[in-house]
C-alpha cells in the first residue's frame, strides 16, 4: 500500500529501497514510511532542534510519567515488550535503560500522509554514509535523531543531497 505509516517494534537491520526504510535498534521502535517512491526525488527544509535527546527504555506496563504529557517534544511508544520515550535530556526519566546525546533534525512544515519518499530521501544519503538514525514520524512531519557526535557529518550529508537546512522554523 503506496503511502502508509506503520509502528514497527523489535530488531530491524538497516535497508534503503524503494519501499521504505528500516532500522535496526535493539528493543527501540520505529515509525516510518513504506511506500513506493513516485516522481522525482523531493527536495526538504530541515532544522536541528537545540535540545539534545534521551531515548529511554521502560517496562512495557509502566506509568508514563505525568512530564510528557505537557508542551516539550516528547515521542512516546508502547509495544508489547517496552514502553519507550525519546524526550529532552532535562525530562529523561531516572533508573531506567537508557542513551543519551541525541540531536534532532526535523523536517519543516506539514506534510500529508500520503506523502511517500520523505524519509527515504533523508535516510538513504544517511545509510550510504554509514551514519545510524532513529527516525519518528508524526501525524505532520518526520524527525531524525542522530548521536551528537554525528550531527555535523548528518547535516552535510543531508545538504549534500539537495536538502536546506534553515536556522528557525516558521
Amino acid at each position: 500500500m503506496q503511502g502508509t505509516r506503520e509502528l514497527r517494534a523489535g530488531p530491524y537491520r538497516a535497508q534503503t529501497a524503494l519501499t521504505g526504510v528500516r532500522r535496526e535498534v535493539a528493543g527501540w521502535f520505529e515509525i516510518c514510511y513504506i511506500g513506493r517512491m513516485t516522481g522525482k526525488a523531493h527536495k526538504l527544509r530541515l532544522h536541528v532542534l537545540e535540545e539534545k535527546f534521551a531515548v529511554s527504555k521502560l517496562p512495557q506496563f509502566a506509568e508514563l510519567p505525568q512530564v510528557f504529557t505537557k508542551g516539550e517534544n516528547c515521542f512516546v511508544a508502547r509495544t508489547d515488550s517496552e514502553l519507550s520515550i525519546i524526550c529532552p535530556e532535562f525530562m529523561a526519566p531516572t533508573n531506567v535503560q537508557q542513551e543519551a546525546g541525541w540531536r534532532c533534525i526535523q523536517v519543516v512544515g506539514e506534510m500529508p500522509l500520503s506523502e511517500v519518499g520523505v524519509l527515504a530521501n533523508l535516510t538513504g544519503p544517511l545509510a550510504k554514509a554509514g551514519i545510524p538514525i532513529l527516525a519518528i514520524s508524526t501525524f505532520d512531519t518526520d524527525y531524525l535523531f542522530v548521536m551528537e557526535e554525528n550531527l555535523i557529518p548528518a547535516v552535510q550529508v543531508i545538504q549534500k543531497a539537495g536538502h536546506e537546512f534553515v536556522h528557525t522554523t516558521p
